[in-house]
């Protein structure tokens, strides 16, 4: 006997938000703008998948923890933001990269890390991928803060100076579990970093 069938595969939902200086948006042309402040109150809310893209630096100005516990949140770098950190972390403030939260450089040169810490970052469970840096820490850049990582991964990222994952200045970096891998710079001296 023979059966001939057609499979059919749902496509997976994503919600689309735009971020540009201070702002968040249902479109790309930045006119429909959204209710939210943070981008905690993105990832509390989710109720799909949800990328958001990044067209300005995201600066901290209260302390906030990214997590969903069903869905996936990617912020990703827009090809059109070459020019600054993605993420910024000031000395006074705390961010916590949890479950389902992906940070996504999007393999696009920029000028900065996609994480600029000077306060304090926990990545437990959480992702930081395919940054690519001209300066040091392709990923992540810490200066006089501080880094805890208990899971999730700094992966894939790249700098043309040094750090390829990671780069850090004078600050307290503490590795308790998760994954810092296939990070590479294009200097071969050894610097604080991976």
């Amino acid at each position: 006997c023979f059966c001939c069938c057609t499979l059919v595969f749902a496509s997976e939902e994503f919600e689309s938000i735009y971020y540009s200086n201070g702002n968040f948006y249902s479109d790309s042309t930045l006119t429909n703008e959204l209710p939210y402040t943070t981008i905690e109150d993105i990832t509390m809310d989710a109720q799909k998948n949800t990328e958001i893209y990044m067209l300005s630096s995201y600066n901290l100005s209260i302390n906030e923890i990214w997590k969903n516990n069903d869905y996936t949140i990617t912020i990703k770098r827009s090809a059109s933001f070459t020019n600054g950190y993605l993420i910024n972390i000031p000395d006074t403030y705390q961010l916590e990269i949890s479950d389902n939260v992906i940070i996504d450089g999007m393999e696009i040169k920029a000028t900065k890390s996609c994480l600029n810490v000077t306060g304090d970052l926990t990545i437990s469970g959480g992702i930081v991928q395919n940054c690519h840096s001209s300066n040091s820490g392709g990923g992540i850049y810490v200066s006089s803060g501080s880094l805890n990582l208990d899971s999730g991964a700094i992966i894939n990222n790249y700098t043309d100076i040094h750090g390829g994952g990671l780069y850090s200045n004078n600050s307290d970096i503490r590795i308790s579990g998760g994954e810092i891998s296939n990070n590479s710079t294009k200097v071969s001296e050894t610097y604080t970093g991976s």
